[in-house]
């Protein structure tokens, strides 16, 4: 195709102003299609972010609430991730007692692999139930978990499955005892279960960043 008889031909006919006219109109159009296409994706970002921020806000409190209604010392969430593959686990959500020297492990139990955790994880992931009211129950179970307990001076331990509608394990509801024992083990279980089921209702998926 000839684009300088063509270009030529525009010009004898006088048609160039009316070509840079449209031309003009279409960037126009198409940047301002792509500002508006901008607004609607920050504004949806935004929604999401406040959700989230909403969603957290409701799991901090249930956990509070149950680390003051049970008398414990930590309450946690660990979590699998990637969800659908399971490679690791972590603490996503911790509250400790305010009041007690009660230190915070979150940051130190990240990406811990279920290779290397294959008992614990298998527990976590399929039995409603996990309790340990001693070291020495954990210790007669699997080392390596009484070896994290032991270092966290754990006296007992229970772990509440989290499920979703599916069944499918998203979590583990946790609660530690550092400064006592406690024999309420009915009322313990009782309180976790109502806060359980909260938490898998809304619980997101947890996706930290390594390193």
């Amino acid at each position: 195709m000839d684009w300088t008889g063509i270009a030529g031909l525009i010009t004898a006919l006088g048609l160039a102003p009316v070509l840079l006219v449209i031309t003009q109109h279409w960037i126009k159009n198409s940047e301002r299609r792509a500002e508006e296409r901008a607004k609607r994706i920050k504004e949806k970002a935004d929604e999401d972010r406040a959700a989230l921020i909403g969603i957290y806000s409701k799991l901090w409190a249930y956990m509070w609430k149950l680390l003051f209604t049970i008398d414990a010392d930590r309450v946690y969430i660990i979590q699998p991730h990637p969800i659908h593959e399971r490679q690791f686990i972590s603490i996503s959500l911790e509250t400790v007692h305010p009041e007690r020297d009660v230190a915070s492990h979150k940051d130190g139990f990240q990406f811990r692999r279920l290779s290397e955790w294959s008992w614990f994880a298998s527990a976590l992931g399929t039995k409603d139930w996990v309790i340990f009211r001693s070291l020495d129950d954990i210790k007669a179970k699997d080392l390596k978990t009484y070896s994290e307990a032991y270092r966290r001076g754990v006296q007992s331990v229970y772990f509440r499955r989290l499920c979703d509608v599916k069944r499918q394990w998203i979590g583990t509801l946790c609660v530690e005892y550092t400064h006592k024992n406690p024999s309420e083990y009915d009322f313990i279980k009782g309180n976790m279960i109502e806060k359980a089921t909260l938490i898998a209702d809304i619980l997101p998926e947890y996706k930290p960043k390594e390193g």
